[in-house]
């Protein structure tokens, strides 16, 4: 059963009683200080079959600023002639304060100070507004699969209220780096910071920098996010392809990063997703895995084909030497041999939006290139696979690569789905042409 959270009638405020979900928004509206309306209409109605009309929630908030929980904001009404309806947003008031204090969630010292500066707290900026939007959607997720941060045993911070980041920062003797949004698994650190694409390269790579420093004096591994774009629809027309593009090629390489330092560049409206994973399962990706993913590849594509494809391990010893070499290994080597052809490929295991899967390709690339160029004439070219483990993130990948090489994208997913089919078919693929666009193929 539910629990029932009560504020009684003062001469001042109405009394009115909370639900759980209720109670959970109010605390989010205590950490984000700001919440759009919007997000709180959408986490009232998080997992419910029958949701509420935009009037009933209306209702609801107006009970809320009644009895003090909370207190209502609003941009100006727009000038005569312009149709453009006011936003609005909320903050807690004084009795919201009270109910958190009641209910043990912070202490009053910490409320005094909030309620100091609580009436000069503003309509969130459209930055603010898409971080906020990316953890509402998070939460969503997250009650839709009837899970929270406490069962993924996950806490969530402001960038400047992480006691470890905050520390890390201390011990570096640099300007601090405060990420936009932090979330502190029992694995690992995540920080997600929003670019709106206004900043210019060098203020990213102090950024990059910065956060290399902090990842030194973490106990914990460190993921930083960089989310891309002020808009969480995936058909938004602003240019994200080409700024997550040139981010992937404006950090250092990963053989100089510290140990347990990860980064990721992602456009915003696939943050969610990635953030949702990261929060469920997300386990350092050994060589072992992805070694095991590149072969499952392999092993489902024989079936899908129903035979009329099969592979051997590569029989050629300076191609082996070429690919399978420092920190840029590929995963695999292998010659597909299909009715009377021959083809040397080279598989990599890649993850959505990761920086280092990005740079592993584009220097394999280059590799595969110069042994085409040496021995073209005489062996066939090899062509690179990059395997994915999931159609999504194959599908929506930005990797902004130039192909020097026959390149292609494959998952797991769609060719588990193509062996159990009962219709002939090879499993589905995609060509890389240039940095941004591809084209649908079958095997080769």
């Amino acid at each position: 059963m539910e629990n029932v959270y009560v504020m009684k009638s003062t001469s001042r405020y109405t009394g009115i009683h909370l639900t759980e979900r209720e109670f959970e928004i109010i605390k989010y509206i205590h950490d984000f200080s700001v919440f759009p309306a919007g997000n709180i209409h959408r986490l009232f109605n998080s997992g419910h079959k029958k949701p509420r009309s935009k009037y009933a929630i209306s209702m609801r908030l107006g009970k809320l600023v009644k009895s003090g929980i909370l207190v209502q904001l609003k941009t100006d009404f727009p000038k005569q002639g312009e149709n453009r309806p006011p936003q609005y947003a909320y903050r807690l008031g004084s009795r919201g304060f009270d109910l958190l204090i009641q209910e043990k969630v912070i202490t009053q010292k910490h409320a005094e100070r909030r309620k100091k500066y609580g009436p000069q707290l503003k309509m969130p900026t459209p930055h603010n507004k898409t971080v906020n939007t990316i953890f509402t959607e998070l939460v969503e997720r997250l009650i839709g699969s009837e899970e929270s941060f406490k069962s993924l045993q996950c806490q969530y911070y402001r960038g400047d209220q992480h006691e470890e980041i905050s520390y890390a920062n201390s011990q570096t003797g640099y300007s601090p780096v405060i990420p936009d949004w932090i979330f502190d698994t029992k694995d690992q650190i995540i920080c997600l910071e929003l670019d709106t694409g206004r900043q210019i390269n060098s203020i990213i790579k102090t950024k990059f920098d910065r956060y290399q420093r902090l990842a030194r004096y973490l106990k914990k591994p460190l993921v930083v996010v960089f989310s891309v774009g002020l808009s969480t629809l995936a058909n938004d027309d602003s240019p994200k392809e080409k700024r997550v593009g040139s981010l992937k090629q404006l950090f250092s390489e990963h053989t100089d990063w510290p140990e347990k330092f990860e980064v990721f560049v992602l456009p915003s409206h696939r943050t969610t997703d990635f953030l949702y994973k990261m929060l469920k399962n997300r386990a350092t990706v050994t060589n072992l895995h992805a070694k095991g993913v590149t072969n499952s590849w392999l092993n489902f594509s024989r079936l899908a084909s129903k035979q009329k494809v099969s592979y051997r391990m590569a029989q050629n010893e300076n191609l082996n030497r070429l690919l399978f070499q420092d920190t840029y290994t590929l995963d695999f080597i292998t010659e597909l041999l299909l009715e009377d052809k021959i083809i040397p490929i080279g598989l990599l295991y890649m993850e959505e939006g990761s920086v280092r899967s990005y740079q592993k390709a584009r220097t394999n690339m280059k590799r595969i290139q110069t042994w085409n160029t040496q021995f073209g004439s005489h062996k066939p070219s090899v062509s690179l696979f990059l395997v994915y483990n999931q159609t999504s993130n194959a599908s929506n990948e930005i990797l902004a690569l130039q192909p020097a090489c026959r390149t292609f994208i494959v998952n797991v997913e769609e060719v588990i789905a193509a062996a159990k089919s009962k219709e002939q078919m090879f499993p589905p693929m995609v060509e890389i042409l240039t940095q941004y666009t591809k084209k649908p193929c079958k095997l080769l």
